[in-house]
């Protein structure tokens, strides 16, 4: 009983962190939302303006910021995860399948951008993210269900669907032809990224909510048993 309370009380404070993790990536995602939609405005009302005024420079500046805070957040994600990793095998291979993803990442970064073999390793990277969050939802759920926390497992359902929606959107995007370097299909590139990741920033609400609910579910059972 003792053991199984210590776990707890460890799950309860990684899945914290895991939380702590996504709300800097959403904050930065949101950002990251706002200078797009800044950039399509002023291309779409005056093109100049992002060229000779600065625009630009000072947009792709805020845009690399809210990146690299978006990056810290994912290390802060990635340490809780890597901390549950005793609690549940399904943690574990969460991981690994993260570190696996890191690698494909860095082999296409190396490939020239548009290319079939970039392409492909960008939608297998896509596809990893998502097994990432299946794992780490059933090994939660499982956690949630020996408390009996239906609601939070039944908004891990929700959480699943949204992220599988976005995350077949992103795999249509990345096979859309979109050149663009051409100034006509420029808009239409900057109107899908601006859905995506409006639709991204909805699903990671959801994700931040769920990992705070079975966070709080897991201290509200220590809380009790320690009465």
């Amino acid at each position: 009983m003792f053991e199984q309370m210590e776990q707890r009380k460890w799950a309860e404070r990684k899945l914290r962190q895991m939380w702590q993790g996504n709300v800097v990536c959403m904050v930065s995602m949101i950002v990251m939302l706002v200078m797009v939609v800044v950039m399509l405005m002023a291309a779409l009302s005056n093109p100049f303006t992002m060229y000779v005024g600065g625009g630009l420079e000072f947009s792709l500046l805020l845009t690399l910021i809210s990146s690299v805070a978006m990056a810290v957040g994912g290390i802060i994600y990635l340490v809780g995860l890597y901390g549950l990793r005793n609690i549940q095998p399904e943690y574990r291979t969460a991981f690994l399948c993260w570190l696996v993803s890191v690698v494909v990442n860095l082999v296409s970064n190396q490939m020239e951008e548009g290319s079939l073999l970039y392409t492909i390793l960008d939608l297998v990277s896509i596809v990893l993210g998502l097994v990432v969050l299946w794992l780490v939802l059933q090994a939660t759920d499982r956690l949630m269900s020996e408390l009996g926390r239906e609601d939070v497992i039944r908004r891990g359902k929700m959480v699943w669907l949204l992220n599988l929606i976005s995350t077949v959107g992103n795999l249509v995007f990345a096979c859309l032809p979109i050149d663009t370097e051409s100034g006509a299909q420029l808009p239409v590139f900057l109107v899908l990224t601006i859905a995506l990741l409006i639709f991204s920033v909805v699903a990671d609400f959801w994700y931040i909510g769920y990992l705070g609910r079975s966070a709080d579910a897991l201290k509200e059972n220590l809380w009790e048993a320690g009465q």
